[in-house]
């Protein structure tokens, strides 16, 4: 829903409340996951798992994906900034997806 607004030709100030919506909701994705780890994956893996989280969350989270979005706002402008973090809230429902469906097939119980 906080995207929906940023798509909508309203006031910055309401622009600004929909980006703090959007933070404030996907805040918990993050250490939900991590706190997650052991119980998806078992305690013998969840170490090596954990480390790959972290490894993609700063490596491409905080590190590329900004410099992604600045190469495209020099290229097609910034209005698109919307239509980009739509693409990676895609991104994200269909990882969690993915990982339901292949622990469910590995038969991991899920709480």
């Amino acid at each position: 829903m906080a995207i929906g607004i940023l798509f909508l030709p309203l006031p910055e100030l309401v622009a600004g409340f929909a980006l703090f919506l959007l933070g404030f909701g996907n805040g918990q994705l993050y250490p939900n996951l991590l706190a997650l780890t052991p119980v998806h994956f078992g305690k013998e893996a969840s170490q090596t798992v954990m480390g790959l989280q972290l490894a993609f969350s700063y490596g491409g989270g905080l590190l590329l994906l900004p410099i992604l979005f600045g190469y495209i706002a020099q290229a097609f402008g910034s209005g698109l900034f919307a239509v980009y973090l739509l693409v990676l809230a895609l991104v994200t429902l269909v990882s969690m997806l993915m990982l339901l469906y292949l622990l469910k097939q590995a038969g991991i119980k899920q709480q």
